[in-house]
């Protein structure tokens, strides 16, 4: 439907010809072509699952197709028509009636289908508050923070800021700062499925939000502060409190890489896989830096409930579950053994079964929600049991599977990613969201790793020389170097930019030069016409010995001569052109003015004259009439 006013375009055209040939056809042929549309009304609600109307909304669709084949079969050509086609004024005026009531049907429809509509968005949608979203306390709270960090925390041309809980996809777009959630109906389709195999929340299309991120994901892309819109419910260990204006408060990441940074070629051979999210991390980071060990370790969930069917079905991550009623509510009890204090994450899918709540309680019988889909954050641990309660709703399904990970984040291997990613690190001169160049330093022959989503519209030069993007993943964007030290530039034109002026230039050029050609030949003609009409009419005959003597004794200047006669030469031309159009038009109307004189006296005056009489005198006085106008008078 995004494309929709393309083929909305091409059937308005065809509706326009269509249209404008409908006096062609007979009103018997318009009734017969609407026969299948209103027959296609039932069968394709029969024909098609996915086309759920009601019984009413058919009868609707039929009524306004029968009404609109009345109007369209009344303006075909009848019977009596083809009879008699002299009555043009009461056709005229047949056709300006229906005109109207075409026009006042279509306003009609269109008043009906708005009704409808906002009636049907009032009982099956909300309406957001703007407060909260765009305006009030905690958006200016926001902005106020993000003005507080460009001005005071902030170190370089470029870093990434998120929001905890985001109220759309398009948050940096509505606050105004470097972010990485995004949704835009453009979107290549491999950094969605990227992005959401690492656990970031994407509806698998054209969006991915901040929802899901790890510290090392927030390394990875370069996101160095988070604000959250309300006070977190965990302990957080790895993130610095900067700043807190009694609305938001802003936590500052110290392992926080730049936008580039160089990377083992192998990175460019690394490819992600649907489900296993902290095992994507792991193999991603070291494809970046093989040195590395596992950044994230899994933990073993237990069952808590006794039927021995509820257990974990794939070894630590998949548990079914049997509701005991199938109508009511069920609870599914987990728990796990934290055998090291740090930092955790859970990874949980609910495969789409309806649940009411899932919430994990630490050692301390602290609650933490969970994310319905993706990851949620857990924050520090410290060493014992933790319970997870998952609640399914009476409307879910008698028994079905879900999906559930723990895992612990080594922050002793995330530090040694940073700090080798950092050695590498681009470091940025300028930078803006279609340019920027910076210079780096490699150790070894490598790839430079860019944050940013893969798109060809982008242009690399390094040292001077034009350079091939790769893929990574089909995802991200990387350069290959070699060792030593190197400067970059990247620029951003959109894919098909520079044709699509092209061809705008061009036809620009060809409607301009068609439309002046056409302006010259209509003028040509014109004169050509009204040449041709003073040649015929005498105009241009000789002048006699008094005319040459008085033209001659006119003295003018020759430029203004020429001016003068040009103008002179147009306005008789366009004079005469309408003498003529008058002189036919009174020619038309004696001679018809005589046929009906003539046939008067022959139906009620003359009945004792023949057809053939009446014919030839007739015949003979519209040669005479014909005769006599076209004789030129003399002079007086």
């Amino acid at each position: 439907y995004r494309n929709s006013f393309v083929y909305i375009f091409l059937v308005l055209t065809m509706a326009y010809g269509a249209l404008r040939s409908l006096r062609d056809l007979k009103s018997k042929d318009v009734v017969l072509l609407a026969v299948p549309l209103l027959l296609a009304v039932p069968i394709s609600v029969l024909l098609l699952d996915d086309l759920a109307v009601s019984v009413a909304t058919q009868w609707v669709t039929i009524a306004f197709l029968v009404l609109y084949t009345l109007i369209f079969a009344s303006f075909g050509r009848s019977i009596t028509e083809e009879k008699n086609r002299l009555i043009t004024s009461s056709a005229s005026s047949k056709r300006s009636v229906l005109s109207i009531v075409l026009i006042l049907l279509m306003i009609f429809e269109l008043i009906t289908h708005s009704i409808v509509s906002v009636h049907f968005v009032d009982t099956n949608e909300y309406y957001g508050l703007r407060d909260g979203y765009a305006a009030g306390d905690k958006p200016a709270a926001i902005r106020a923070a993000l003005a507080d960090i460009e001005n005071n925390y902030q170190d370089g041309p470029f870093y990434r800021v998120e929001l905890n809980k985001q109220k759309s996809s398009n948050d940096p777009a509505l606050y105004g700062y470097n972010g990485l959630s995004m949704f835009a109906s453009t979107s290549a389709k491999a950094p969605v499925r990227f992005f959401e195999n690492m656990g970031y929340y994407s509806n698998g299309i054209n969006s991915y939000k901040y929802t899901g991120s790890t510290v090392f994901l927030d390394s990875l892309f370069s996101i160095e502060f988070l604000l959250a819109r309300d006070p977190i419910s965990y302990d957080e260990v790895l993130r610095e409190k900067v700043l807190d204006n009694g609305e938001v408060q802003v936590y500052q990441n110290p392992y926080t890489l730049p936008l580039g940074f160089v990377a083992n070629s192998s990175v460019l051979t690394y490819s992600s896989t649907g489900g296993n999210v902290f095992q994507n991390q792991n193999r991603l980071a070291q494809h970046i830096n093989p040195a590395l060990k596992n950044i994230f370790t899994e933990l073993k969930v237990s069952n808590l409930d006794a039927p021995p069917e509820a257990s974990s079905a794939s070894g630590n991550s998949r548990f079914n579950f049997y509701k005991t009623y199938p109508d009511e509510s069920y609870t599914l009890h987990l728990n796990a053994e934290i055998d090291e204090a740090a930092t955790y994450y859970l990874y949980f899918n609910s495969k789409k079964n309806d649940m009411d709540d899932a919430k994990l309680t630490d050692q301390s019988g602290r609650d933490i929600s969970l994310n319905r889909t993706g990851l949620t954050e857990l924050g520090f641990l410290e060493m014992g049991e933790v319970n997870l309660e998952l609640t399914f709703s009476g409307s879910a399904a008698a028994s079905g599977e879900i999906e559930l990970r723990l895992a612990r984040l080594d922050e002793s291997e995330l530090k040694k990613f940073c700090l080798a990613g950092n050695r590498g690190g681009l470091k940025l001169s300028s930078f803006s969201n279609d340019y920027f160049y910076g210079h780096f330093e490699s150790r070894d022959n490598g790839v430079l790793l860019l944050s940013i989503p893969y798109d060809p519209g982008w242009t690399v030069w390094v040292d001077g020389e034009i350079q091939d993007v790769r893929k990574v993943d089909l995802a991200l964007m990387a350069i290959p170097v070699s060792a030593g030290e190197h400067r970059i530039t990247m620029l951003y034109r959109p894919e098909g930019l520079s044709e699509g002026l092209l061809i705008a230039a061009i036809a620009l050029a060809v409607f301009i030069l068609a439309t002046v050609a056409s302006t010259f030949l209509k003028k040509r003609r014109e004169q050509a016409a009204a040449g041709e009409f003073i040649a015929s009419d005498g105009f241009l005959v000789e002048p006699d010995e008094e005319e040459k003597e008085s033209f001659e004794h006119v003295d003018l200047d020759d430029s203004s001569l020429s001016t003068d006669l040009i103008e002179d030469r147009d306005l008789v031309f366009e004079e005469m052109l309408e003498d003529t159009a008058e002189q036919d038009m009174k020619r038309e109307n004696n001679r018809t003015s005589d046929r009906m004189k003539h046939s008067y006296k022959r139906s009620y005056l003359h009945l004792d004259v023949t057809d053939e009489a009446v014919e030839e005198n007739y015949m003979d006085a519209t040669d005479e009439s014909a005769v006599t106008d076209d004789e030129p008078k003399e002079d007086s």
